[in-house]
Formats: C-alpha cells, structure tokens, sequence
C-alpha cells in the first residue's frame, strides 16, 4: 500500500485532499492527523536535547516517516520507507535525481543511485544532528 502523503518542501500532502499538514503545526495537531493518515500510532518518540542547536522531539511510524517538532511547533519530516514520494515525483527507492532542485526544494539523499532518504528540517540521531 502506498503512503497516504506525498512530501513537500513547506507542508505534506494527503494524497487525494486539498488538504496539508504545514510547517509550524501544533505538534497536538498534527500527531492525531498523521496517526490517522496512517492507520497506526508513533512506534517511536524520542526527545533530542541538542539538535540544530535547540531540543526536538521526533515521532517515527511505522513505515519509514519521521517528524520533528520545536517548541511544540511542526520544524520537519524524514521519509524512509518505499513509496513516499515528493510532489514532483521523486520517490524513495526511485533513481536519485540528477537536478538538486528535482525534489522542488525537498532533500535528498541517495545510496547506490536510488533515492533513500526524503527530508525537510532538522535530522537528529541519538541527539545530533546528522547529515
């Protein structure tokens, strides 16, 4: 099954909505909305003391989608899992895309010439961050 958002640079995208889910979202918001996009609760939150020089708190579901949260507010996303896809069409597991700016301001990060990674805003790993 595909995932029900597509990645944006300023926002993610319900597939079949006008909707979006935007930057600077109330984090009381934009998890039950995310929870019920995808069917399942966060299999993961984890609180990062320093990370791009301020605290966040990161919620992981199932299927390969992260988002980051400061100060209660929506700072940004990491899409991991097959199948997600920016609104210009470059998708995880898709050739990574020649043109930095394919991704319409979305990041990219590319292994072995296949798109692995999507993202918008702060990366933190185990209170750093990465990239």
């Amino acid at each position: 099954m595909a995932p029900p958002l597509l990645i944006g640079a300023e926002a993610l995208y319900p597939v079949g909505s006008n909707l979006e889910i935007s930057l600077g979202r109330a984090e009381e918001g934009a998890i039950p909305t995310v929870t019920r996009l995808i069917g399942a609760p966060p299999s993961d939150v984890a609180d990062h003391a320093e990370c791009a020089g301020t605290p966040v708190r990161t919620y992981a579901w199932p299927g390969g989608l992260e988002l980051a949260f400061r100060d209660g507010d929506l700072a940004g996303w990491r899409a991991t899992g097959v199948g997600y896809t920016t609104r210009t069409g470059v998708a995880i597991g898709g050739p990574a895309p020649a043109d930095a700016g394919a991704a319409g301001g979305v990041a990219v990060a590319a292994r072995d010439g296949r798109v692995s990674e999507l993202w918008v805003g702060p990366r933190c790993t185990g209170g750093q961050v990465s990239g």
